[in-house]
Parts: C-alpha cells; structure tokens; sequence
C-alpha cells in the first residue's frame, strides 16, 4: 500500500509538472510564430499616404503616420519613406494635404508612386477636452489598406482610442457622453493605469512599446502620446505579417 501510495504521488506530481510545462511553452511558440515573417503574404512594399484631418491638430497626420510606419514595419513590410511620397505628391499633383488625395484619379497616383498597398486614413479624432470632473483624450483615425493590383481591401480600422480620469463624476460624465452612443467602437483606457505624458514618468505604453515612443519626436499634444500608441497598436493586432524585407 506503502508503494502504491508513493507511485501514485509520483505519478501525480510527474503529470502535473507535464502540464505545467506545455501550459508555459505553447505561449512561447505561439509567440515565436507571431514573430515570423508571412513569406506567402504577396504584399511587400507598403506606402502610407498623407491623412485627412478633421482634427484641430495640425502635426497629428504625421505623427499618426510615424507611429503606423514603425508598426508596419516591426509587423516585416517594407515601408516607403513617408518624405518621398509628400514630394511626388507635392511635385506631380500638387498634393499637400491627405483631403486632397481624393480629388485625384489614384490610378495616376499609383503609376507615379509604385508600392504594392496603399494605406489611406482619416482623423476624425485627436482632441483633448477638460473640466473640472473629468480630462478626456481621444484618438480615432479610419484606416484603410488597399490592395495596388486589385484595389481590394486588406485591412482596415475604425476604432478609436480614449482615455479618462477614473473619479465616479468623470466615469459617469463619460459614460452618458453625446459620443457614447455614436456608432463609434470606443475603446477606453483608465488614464491612471496607463499612466500619463505629463507625469514625466514612462507609461505602461512605453515600457512595453519603446520601439513605437522613440519614434515620436514631438508632440503638439503631449499627453495623447499613449492614447496614439494604444491606438497603431489595437488596431494593428490582427494585421498580416509582411513577408520580409
């Protein structure tokens, strides 16, 4: 009996330890492969045009294609220089805002910039509003990723990203908001947790993405740094990898 109790225990902490180990290696190889290159993927060569901007922020566009080329390319595509597509926009057609894009044939834009998608976006958020209850950021761009060839459309976003005091007068503030209700996919994130630009402390966002804040090197708007950060990266999670560059 003595043996068989042994046995059984021995046998119980083996299967445990059997289990806890696949429990810690799959999440190890599910990474590893999210860290691969897609080599099937046909789409190499990435170009992000210049964002409409509905916005009252005049460097949001470029900071927002900032944060975007560094996702993509972390993401294994090869993006081109956001400065080289301004000045054949600028040189061929006289483009110098992302509103005008539409007023040309794309047609003749992709014969004079050669990529195999195209990204376009509007910014129809990147505001902050105060008061005394409540500080409210919010950061929404509607993306699109077009396919060069068939025009098709392999990607896109339309969420938007907002963060709030966490008091019960500014939850409740932002909770009946006349954009609540507003057809929007709102994802809110508790300022507190995520920490602030203005603490002069690092975030949450940038201990995990250093990759993405570095690339940022001014903001108009300092503390919607984090809710720009949170937004490429929600809305990229389900994106392709490129296949290598």
């Amino acid at each position: 009996m003595l043996f068989k109790s042994r046995l059984s225990k021995k046998i119980l902490i083996l299967t445990f330890s059997i289990l806890l180990g696949a429990c810690i290696n799959m999440p190890k190889a599910q990474l590893r492969s999210q860290l691969q290159p897609d080599l099937s993927n046909p789409v190499r060569t990435v170009a992000i045009m210049p964002f409409a901007n509905e916005s009252n922020n005049i460097d949001a566009p470029s900071d927002l294609r900032k944060l975007l080329g560094t996702k993509f390319t972390s993401k294994f595509y090869k993006v081109m220089p956001t400065d080289k597509i301004d000045l054949v926009l600028l040189d061929e057609f006289g483009i110098t805002l992302g509103e005008h894009i539409g007023d040309i044939d794309f047609t003749k834009i992709k014969s004079k910039i050669v990529a195999d998608a195209y990204i376009t976006g509007n910014i129809t958020h990147y505001d902050r509003t105060q008061s005394g209850v409540i500080d409210t950021k919010k950061v929404r761009v509607v993306m699109n990723m077009i396919k060069a060839d068939t025009d098709e459309i392999l990607w896109s976003s339309n969420i938007g990203v907002r963060s709030a005091d966490t008091t019960i007068f500014g939850d409740l503030i932002l909770l009946f908001s006349a954009d609540a209700n507003d057809g929007i996919v709102w994802i809110t994130i508790d300022s507190n947790t995520i920490g602030s630009s203005d603490t002069g402390g690092k975030s949450m966002v940038e201990k995990l993405l250093p990759g993405l804040v570095k690339e940022i090197d001014r903001w108009a708007e300092p503390t919607l740094a984090d809710e720009s950060i949170a937004r490429v990266t929600r809305s990229t999670t389900s994106l392709r990898h490129g296949p290598g560059f």
